[in-house]
């Protein structure tokens, strides 16, 4: 028979092994850090009245990814990372104009390219009722944004 003293080691005893063979089950995390991210700048000229919501479409039909906000009547950039463009570094746009006319559609852009030597340029444009049909995406060269 056990005394209480030795009760109370086979308990701690007990606790640690169940303590360790969990832990040795866990899933190693694996660090990011050997594969730089990707990101690329995204210059937004919003010369609306309204905040619009910038959004990555990683392709036509799926719903995009949020990049984040332009204030009304403000130059904001934004970044893009890799994982939002579409194959072929092909890069595109959903706009979400705050406030407009619940009637009034979100804008989808054409698409453009971009690459390590390209940077992306929104410029919005828009109606009284937050229609952004107005609005255009582009590429120019990286040097002109430095």
């Amino acid at each position: 028979m056990l005394t209480r003293h030795g009760r109370r080691v086979m308990e701690i005893a007990l606790v640690l092994c169940a303590m360790g063979s969990i832990t040795a089950c866990a899933p190693t995390s694996r660090s990011s850090s050997t594969s730089p991210r990707v990101e690329y700048p995204l210059l937004v000229n919003n010369q609306t009245d309204f905040e619009v919501v910038v959004y990555a479409m990683a392709s036509p039909s799926s719903r995009g990814m949020r990049l984040g906000s332009a204030r009304p009547f403000a130059k904001t950039v934004l970044n893009v990372p890799g994982n939002a463009l579409q194959s072929s570094d092909v890069f595109s746009v959903q706009l979400h104009a705050i406030g407009a006319a619940r009637t009034t559609p979100n804008w989808i852009s054409q698409t453009t390219v971009l690459s390590d030597n390209l940077v992306a340029q929104l410029d919005v444009h828009g109606d009284m009722a937050g229609n952004l049909r107005m609005s255009m995406l582009s590429s120019r060269l990286a040097k002109s944004y430095k």
